[in-house]
């Protein structure tokens, strides 16, 4: 049992394997409550529901299905540095091929719930949506399906709040995640209204503008 920033608790059962074939293994079953598991600089998450890890000692999965109760994510936020790798030299070693011997990868199988409260911010961007999302695949290459919808938000370009007026992001499961794009924003510019609309994919979107009475994009 444990607790996290914020007062979430954390509480679980499961057992290691010090003596499996491949390496560490571990079967834990885990029940988050309110309990904030993702924590970067540019994204974070607090959920409640089960999760469960296990590994034969050589990858192993992560899988669960849990309701994000909030979170947020940073446009143009880097995440934090890695983790520095020490230099480390095992001695009385048993098997120096050890070392060479091919690692399965860490899997992904979870269901992320989030109904509203997932703040997306960043680059002018100021918006609350709600999402329901499978995420599978390895963890450092995830394939992510389902979508995301806007609540609310707005959107500052050129010195001008945009209302966002829709707005829908749909992942089809590619690795890595390249989702389909929908939103539409509005604004009253030195007397007409502009539209501004983002369609194609994250990796290649399209920006459109049209005006009411109607004038050139420039």
């Amino acid at each position: 049992a444990g607790s996290s920033r914020g007062g979430g608790k954390v509480t679980g059962t499961g057992k290691f394997d010090l003596a499996a074939v491949s390496g560490f293994g571990m079967d834990l079953a885990v029940q988050a409550e309110d309990a904030r598991l993702l924590n970067r600089d540019d994204i974070t998450a607090t959920v409640t529901g089960p999760l469960t890890i296990k590994s034969d000692g050589s990858g192993g999965v992560i899988s669960g299905d849990v309701k994000v109760m909030r979170g947020s994510f940073r446009l143009g936020q880097a995440a934090v540095v890695e983790v520095p790798r020490l230099n480390v030299k095992e001695l009385n070693r048993v098997d120096e091929s050890e070392e060479a011997r091919p690692r399965k990868p860490w899997l992904l199988d979870l269901k992320a719930d989030a109904r509203n409260r997932f703040m997306v911010t960043g680059l002018g961007l100021d918006s609350e949506w709600r999402m329901k999302l499978d995420i599978k695949g390895a963890v450092d290459n995830p394939a992510i399906s389902g979508r995301a919808d806007l609540i609310r938000g707005g959107y500052e370009f050129a010195g001008k709040r945009f209302d966002l007026d829709r707005g829908s992001v749909r992942f089809m499961g590619q690795a890595p995640p390249d989702p389909v794009l929908d939103i539409v924003a509005s604004a009253n510019v030195q007397g007409l209204n502009a539209n501004m609309a983002v369609t194609g994919t994250g990796l290649k979107p399209e920006i459109r503008f049209t005006s009411v009475p109607a004038l050139p994009e420039d």
